[in-house]
């Protein structure tokens, strides 16, 4: 296994996971674990994914076989939060498009805000 692999698996497998009065926040684990099975199924084949059916439909169904808690099934909350976590040091999950705005003062200052 290559070290960029080790890193990725590290990462994957450490996922900082929020605490909530119904124990750790499953959302991400649910996700991750989404994508790669939409990946073996050929229904992502790039490194870039938009919410779609697909995506939705697939978290929804892994949630029901996976949680037992009454945490709510909602698929942003990960998508957004995955920005936090880090494969080297570096962040792996980027959000682009319609699915991230940055409203910081340095991107505005930068020419990238609205």
């Amino acid at each position: 296994m290559t070290d960029t692999l080790k890193s990725y698996l590290h990462a994957l497998t450490h996922l900082k996971r929020g605490g909530t009065r119904y124990g750790i926040a499953p959302h991400k684990p649910v996700l991750v674990l989404t994508l790669m099975e939409l990946v073996e199924k050929g229904i992502i084949i790039d490194n870039r994914l938009e919410a779609n059916a697909d995506l939705v439909g697939h978290f929804l169904e892994n949630w029901q076989l996976l949680v037992a808690t009454p945490h709510q099934a909602d698929f942003t909350q990960p998508f957004y939060y995955l920005q936090s976590d880090k494969a080297d040091g570096e962040p792996f999950w980027h959000l682009t498009g319609l699915y991230y705005q940055c409203t910081h003062r340095k991107c505005e200052h930068a020419g990238r805000g609205t």
